[in-house]
Parts: structure tokens; C-alpha cells; sequence
């Protein structure tokens, strides 16, 4: 038939088809986007991901190396011409360069640096995958501004993973309402008791080195460690101290309202009753996780702050972490924190936190933060490099002890737990590992759900917000495009319902009251308890002043004895209740500090001119009883010393007033009449009557 017709045929449907296979990587489509692959470096695959985009002047390339902590490193020399694809890298030693073959979603090729050559295989993501995951970030966004809004909220910083990559790091709204400065991902803000787990990790880490053991008592590594509870004291574990079950309710107003040292604040934890016994219940106790670092402290022989440091901060490149407002202030990216009072959104001052800085003291941005979110769901890897133990991680989220109640009223949220820094609870058969942050002017949460590597940072600049919540659950189900509820209506919507029954509560509380039961200046005194500290008692005049440290205010009067002292900002109520002795002289207060604490007994001090010198030397001198007996009365030191005939010399001790107590005898005490600033006579006070003498 023409076979030289044949051949010719042949070899020109050849050509056809090899000119075919060409063009297919001729579009810009083929190549533009994101390329993940790894160096197959023998041992320790280098993960990487390029992006290639068209500009005016034509290719652009991008890399990163997340295991060396590049990003966006630029390619130079990027050629792409036909199904070829090639590049090098100037920034990178050793004349590193690649070049590669196309075929439909993959280019398979060689990376060569210092003479050596790697294979390299880059796999194209699904261009279809990327515009649906475009379109959900931008619906949060929108969702996010409009939440944020609607709660009144200044201002956030919010930072997103899935499936193991960054996908949102954002600001929201202003970091400072009064110059109108808008929030950024770094801007620092204070996340509060999201700091509990970074003390664990701390802890976990030195668990790593074999110097704490979790189940070991920590008497063994605190020999002055002491509690109310004996049996606690000498049980209690690394693992007791960060599972909040040690008896102890929150007694925050300790650490709070004073400005006791770390150091001071742990030598009165042995003054703090408990409310339930030794791990048969959870409460919330910052000051067990302030102990937590004490412990990192004397095992490391760094502060606890140098330690996270060194150990957490420095490895995981969170430039922007610190444990100061001061040094947070500092910065030239921060935000205030705010409140809500009378409607108003006013700034409220910084509190700082130093010495129960373990418990809260941290100051991020979302940005930094997501480092933090990315080890977590990294099964102790950090890009690429071991930063911790699978199982020390895992034991840290492993819920350790049973939570009565769910943060979150809702039947899709149960099973409320507590780990170790961390709450975990089922969402709907979800696993949730999260921790929030509350304190002065900003709200935090680090929200994770680590078997569909989601992860959600959300800092806040407002009070006690729940809007991190709010914008967890609502952000995880679209990401993981789940059939969610409006939680916004949910948690903010009967805002309106609940004042109305505020109004109405306060109505029902007025009533009529019975009279005080001592003259005003019958109450005035300094009034201690040995772990509390202080409570003063003070005059303004027909007003009395209760002041606790930092905390002033007026006493209301309710009944009785009982009065309400409400702190200048209305920031805490000390409700008190005073209690005499059987003479009928208030000798004690009892004040509830805090709705988690039983009412705490300050006893009443003397008065500090009961150990003066000189208003003791008028006191001395021979008073006369109706019956003749003598009772002299002289001072040696700054001790009064009372004789009478045929019976031990007694030493009487400053109690209240101008009375003092006899020593050894309970229910005994000696008051002195004053004419002026001069002793009349006495009155002792004995269970079976008062008896006066006169002064001679």
C-alpha cells in the first residue's frame, strides 16, 4: 500500500502527540498556586511549600521551610518554560538550586546543594479546595466584625489552624478605643489563666529530664510546703496541684486585693481552710498553679519566668510573649483592656500579676500564640523538630478530673473534664481541648480540636466577654462544615430578659432594717486573719470605711451587726459580720470574700497604744476593791503585770479599747476607766461578774 506514506503518517501522529504532552503545561493555570513537597533528605524528609504567581514582569516564587523557621523566602533565576521548572536559592549556602518536570498536579525533579542531589516532588493543592476554604474565611471574618459588634467588644486578635496550616491571623477592631488605634495578629494582649498551660508544659518538660515525677508527693521537692489539710500537705502531687483538687476554694482575694510576694503568698496557703476534702472535688485555684511554680522554680534554680523563657517562648519564637503589663506597656504593639459600666465601655488600669504570675501573668499576641496552638496539635512536634513527648503531651490533655458542669449550657457540650492546664468536654462527638483567661480589661481562649487539627486563638480587650466562645464553636463549625446552632443568640441572647430580672431582684431586696447594735466607733479597729492579712475599720463621720488593701469603700448597714462594704468602682463586695465576746466588746469580724469561700474570722488587733510605753506607764499604780483587796498595777517593758496579795503575778495582754486579758485565763479581762489620758479606775471582767476598783 505506500508504506513510505505509512512512516510519514506515523511520525507525524508522533509529533502530534508529543507536541500535546508540551502543551499541557503551557497555561499559567497549570502552574499558578500553592506546591507542597519534601527534600528526601536520607532519614529526615525536608518538608517545604512553594507558591508561584504571575506578576506584570512576569514569575514570582515564594518558599517556605517551617521546620527552619523560613518564610517567603524569594526564588531566584525562576524559569518556567514548558514542562520545565527551575530556580535557585541565593539566601541558601552551598549554591542550592532545583530543577523539575511537570506533569498534571506534580512536578518530580532534583534539589541540589554543596554538589549533593535530592529528589523533590511537588505536589500542586486543589485549586477548588482553596477557593471553598477563601470563601469560609471570609464568611468568619464577616461573622467575626459583626459578633465582635454586637458584644461589644473593642477590639481582638484572632488566629486560626486548620488541617495543620495558618489559615487566618488577624486584627479586629481598635486596640485602643480613646486614639482610635486598630488592633493587629500582634498585638499583644493579656490572656490571663491561659497561662496554666504553660506552667504544666514547664513541668512536663522537667518530667522530660527525670526531675519531678507526677505522682510523687511534692513534699519530697518542697520540704515547706504546707497546707491547712495535713493529709494534703504530705499527698499532694505535681498532678493534684494542676487538676484544681485540692480541697481549696478559689481564695482569690489573697493574692488579688494584696500585694503579697509569690514567696509570702506561699507560706499562707497553711492559714486557708479548705471547702472539701483533699481530691474528692474540682474548684478552680489559682494559687495551687502559683505553687506549680514554685515547684519549676526550685527544680530548675530559675524563676519560673526565666524557665518558660528559655524552655517555651525562646523555642517556639514567641517574640511578642512576656509576663508583665509593665514591660507589656513597653511595646509599641499593645492593647488596653476595657469594661462595661452603666453601658459605657470605659479602660481599666493594668493589674499586675507578678506574684501569681504562673496562674495568669502572660501577655501575647494571636500570632505568637498560634505557635503555641500549632505544638499542642503537633503531638510534641514542633515544624518538623521534637519539642516535648507524645505521651507528656497527651497526659496533659487527658482529663484528670471530673467537672460538675459544662462552661457552656448547651446538650451538644457534656462529659466537662479537667487535665492538667487545660478543660476537655465532648462537643457533639467532638473532643475539645481548650483554656479561657479572665482578667482586668481582657478575656482569652485557646480553643483546639485536636483529632481534626483545629486549633483557634481569640485575645480579647473586654472584661469577662464570651465571645471567644461564641466565635469557637461558630468558627469550628464552618471550617469543619458542621449543621451549628446560632451561638451568639444562644449565649448573648437574653441579655435584655436578665436585666429586667436584675431589676427585679434588686426591688425584692429592699426592706426594713433593725438597728446597729453598737455605736458607730465601737467597730473601729484593725481586724487579721493570719493568711488574709488585715481588714481596716475606719471613721468618716457618721460613715463607716472598710478597707482591705488595695479595696476602700462605705458600709452599708444591713441588720444588726452585719454590714455591706461596697469598694470605690463597685469591684467587690466585703460583707461583714461582727461578733462579740461574752463582755459583749466586738472582738472578731467574719466577712465573705468571695462566693467559692466560707466566711473567713478576722480577729480584732489591739490597739497599738496597749504596747506603748508611755500611754502604759499611766495605766500603772494600787486600785482599791470595795473589799479592801489591792491590785497593783506596773509595767515592765511594754507588758502591764497586775499583783494581788496571795495570789501568782499576772501579765495582761493588750486585747481592745482599754481592756486587756489575763493570761492563761480565758474569759478574763481588766478594763481601765479614763478620765482624760488618766486611769480612774478598773473592772474586771470575770464569768462570774464585774468587779471595779478604784485607782488610789
Amino acid at each position: 500500500m505506500y508504506p513510505h506514506l505509512q512512516n510519514r503518517c506515523l511520525l507525524g501522529l508522533l509529533l502530534f502527540f508529543a507536541s500535546l504532552a508540551a502543551g499541557f503545561a503551557q497555561t499559567t493555570e497549570d502552574w499558578q498556586g500553592k506546591w507542597d513537597g519534601a527534600i528526601e533528605i536520607p532519614s529526615t524528609p525536608l518538608a517545604l511549600q512553594i507558591k508561584l504567581q504571575t506578576t506584570a514582569d512576569g514569575w514570582e516564587g515564594l518558599m517556605n521551610i517551617p521546620s527552619q523557621r523560613i518564610n517567603d523566602m524569594a526564588l531566584a533565576d525562576l524559569k518556567i518554560e514548558g514542562d520545565q521548572l527551575s530556580f535557585t536559592l541565593p539566601e541558601v549556602p552551598g549554591s542550592a538550586s532545583f530543577t523539575g518536570n511537570w506533569s498534571p498536579g506534580t512536578v518530580t525533579g532534583t534539589f541540589t546543594q554543596m554538589g549533593q542531589s535530592f529528589p523533590l516532588v511537588l505536589q500542586q493543592q486543589d485549586a477548588a479546595a482553596a477557593a471553598a476554604l477563601q470563601a469560609k474565611i471570609d464568611r468568619i471574618k464577616s461573622l467575626v466584625d459583626s459578633f465582635r459588634i454586637g458584644a461589644e467588644v473593642p477590639g481582638l486578635g484572632l488566629g486560626i489552624i486548620h488541617k495543620g496550616e495558618v489559615v487566618m491571623a488577624e486584627g479586629f477592631g481598635l486596640r485602643n478605643v480613646e486614639d482610635e488605634v486598630p488592633a493587629t495578629a500582634d498585638t499583644r494582649f493579656a490572656i490571663g489563666s491561659s497561662s496554666k498551660a504553660f506552667t504544666t508544659m514547664g513541668l512536663a518538660l522537667l518530667a522530660e529530664e527525670g526531675k519531678l515525677d507526677w505522682d510523687t508527693p511534692i513534699k519530697e521537692y518542697l520540704p515547706d510546703f504546707k497546707l491547712y489539710d495535713k493529709f494534703a500537705t504530705e499527698e499532694m502531687t505535681a498532678i493534684d496541684l494542676t487538676s484544681h483538687r485540692s480541697g481549696l476554694p478559689r481564695h482569690d482575694l489573697l493574692w488579688y486585693g494584696t500585694d503579697f510576694s509569690r514567696e509570702e503568698l506561699y507560706q499562707r496557703l497553711q492559714y486557708l481552710e479548705p471547702s472539701a476534702s483533699f481530691r474528692s472535688k474540682w474548684q478552680y485555684q489559682n494559687l495551687m498553679y502559683m505553687t506549680a511554680g514554685i515547684l519549676t522554680e526550685r527544680l530548675s534554680d530559675q524563676t519560673w519566668e526565666e524557665y518558660i523563657q528559655e524552655k517555651i517562648f525562646n523555642p517556639l519564637g514567641m517574640a511578642s510573649a512576656n509576663f508583665s503589663v509593665t514591660e507589656m506597656e513597653q511595646s509599641d504593639n499593645f492593647s488596653y483592656g476595657y469594661g462595661e459600666k452603666e453601658e459605657e465601655i470605659t479602660r481599666l488600669p493594668f493589674h499586675q500579676l507578678d506574684a501569681i504570675g504562673p496562674a495568669g501573668s502572660i501577655n501575647a499576641s494571636a500570632k505568637d500564640m498560634l505557635k503555641w496552638v500549632e505544638l499542642q496539635l503537633g503531638d510534641g512536634q514542633y515544624q518538623g523538630q521534637h519539642f516535648i513527648g507524645g505521651s507528656q503531651l497527651k497526659l496533659m490533655h487527658k482529663p484528670q478530673m471530673i467537672m460538675e458542669n459544662t462552661l457552656i449550657a448547651d446538650p451538644s457540650i457534656s462529659h466537662p473534664s479537667y487535665g492538667l492546664g487545660w478543660f476537655t468536654y465532648d462537643y457533639d462527638g467532638l473532643t475539645v481541648v481548650e483554656h479561657g483567661g479572665n482578667i482586668d480589661g481582657f478575656s482569652a481562649l485557646v480553643f483546639m480540636i485536636p483529632d481534626e487539627g483545629f486549633g483557634l486563638v481569640a485575645l480579647t480587650n473586654k472584661n469577662g466577654t464570651p465571645l471567644n466562645y461564641v466565635l469557637s464553636y461558630s468558627i469550628a463549625d464552618i471550617l469543619l462544615e458542621r449543621d451549628g446552632q446560632d451561638w451568639y443568640e444562644l449565649v448573648f441572647g437574653d441579655d435584655d430578659e436578665n436585666e429586667d430580672d436584675e431589676e427585679e431582684e434588686e426591688e425584692e431586696k429592699e426592706e426594713e432594717t433593725s438597728p446597729a447594735l453598737h455605736p458607730l466607733e465601737d467597730y473601729i479597729g484593725t481586724y487579721n486573719h493570719p493568711g488574709y492579712g488585715d481588714v481596716v475599720i475606719s471613721q468618716e463621720g457618721e460613715q463607716l470605711i472598710v478597707t482591705y488593701y488595695h479595696f476602700s469603700g462605705k458600709m452599708e448597714h444591713q441588720q444588726y451587726d452585719t454590714f455591706k462594704g461596697i469598694t470605690e468602682g463597685d469591684e467587690i463586695a466585703l460583707d461583714v459580720r461582727f461578733v462579740t465576746d461574752r463582755n459583749g466588746q466586738i472582738e472578731a469580724l467574719y466577712s465573705l470574700l468571695d462566693a467559692s469561700v466560707p466566711e473567713i474570722r478576722f480577729d480584732r488587733l489591739p490597739a497599738e497604744k496597749l504596747s506603748d510605753p508611755d500611754f502604759l506607764e499611766t495605766l500603772t499604780g494600787t486600785y482599791s476593791l470595795e473589799n479592801g483587796t489591792e491590785i497593783k498595777i506596773s509595767l515592765e517593758g511594754t507588758k502591764l503585770k497586775a499583783d494581788i496579795i496571795g495570789q501568782p503575778t499576772y501579765t495582761l495582754e493588750p486585747h481592745q479599747g482599754n481592756s486587756f486579758k489575763l493570761s492563761s485565763f480565758e474569759g478574763f479581762t481588766m478594763e481601765f476607766i479614763m478620765d482624760g489620758k488618766k486611769a480612774t479606775a478598773l473592772v474586771s471582767h470575770q464569768p462570774n461578774g464585774d468587779f471595779r476598783a478604784n485607782k488610789e
